[in-house]
């Protein structure tokens, strides 16, 4: 193609034909603008293509973490209701000066479970170095950050406080009350064989008690804050499923 514009070039200047050479040229000129421009065009529509297929990817990534959280979020809810019940469960019994029965030494281990549950990371650690910019939905791009990052760090500070009063206040009570209650750092509960060495002496203990009602008023802001943030994830995973399904 290039000699054959190239012989016609020769023709129109052996033929002394200035003026429709300069106007060939300038035509060729354009032509070649017109091709550069096209391959750019095409260029770019398959680097978009490729954008938005790896931004998909983000988004479905983001998406599949935060129904695995909220499950998880989900589970830990239900668990640590079941912890506050052992609680109250304890203090009726002590209220109503029941006697001990076997059933009590689940609920004097289970008073005691607490359960976390804080967001994944990873996936929005990528979408934030892809860069969020590419949500063009606002309250989408928030509500992503505020799970992932604000709320997540307060749920942490949350349960730092707890873990604290738990290990420097209720443990060293815990361990002087049962004949053995073994501390599972790893997991943040105690758990083991929770029998008291004289349960008649527990009911009075004042100590105890203070212990189990402090622990219900934490479970309770704990519970609170998890279906907080369990129905910010379902309105999360609502949007990033809407915009999937766009793209």
């Amino acid at each position: 193609m290039i000699k054959f514009f190239r012989h016609i070039r020769k023709q129109l200047l052996v033929e002394n034909k200035t003026g429709k050479y300069l106007k060939y040229a300038i035509g060729e000129i354009v032509l070649v603008m017109i091709g550069i421009l096209l391959a750019l065009q095409v260029n770019n529509w398959n680097e978009d293509r490729k954008s938005l297929k790896f931004e998909k990817r983000i988004l479905i990534d983001l998406h599949n973490t935060i129904i695995d959280d909220y499950t998880s979020l989900e589970r830990s809810i239900k668990e640590n209701e079941l912890s506050k019940n052992s609680c109250e469960i304890i203090l009726s019994h002590f209220d109503d000066n029941i006697p001990y029965n076997d059933s009590l030494a689940f609920h004097f281990e289970n008073a005691h479970l607490r359960w976390k549950s804080s967001a994944t990371i990873s996936a929005y650690e990528r979408a934030k170095s892809y860069g969020l910019d590419f949500i063009k939905d606002d309250s989408t791009r928030i509500l992503l950050t505020k799970i992932f990052v604000g709320n997540n760090n307060f749920s942490e500070t949350l349960d730092e406080r707890e873990a604290l009063y738990f290990h420097n206040s209720a443990v060293p009570i815990l361990t002087s009350l049962f004949k053995s209650t073994e501390v599972a750092l790893s997991k943040e509960f105690i758990e083991g064989n929770h029998i008291p060495y004289d349960y008649e002496i527990l009911k009075e203990n004042k100590e105890y008690r203070t212990i189990l009602k402090t622990t219900v008023g934490y479970r309770k802001n704990t519970i609170w804050w998890m279906n907080y943030r369990f129905r910010q994830m379902k309105s999360l995973e609502t949007k990033l499923k809407r915009t999937i399904d766009k793209m």
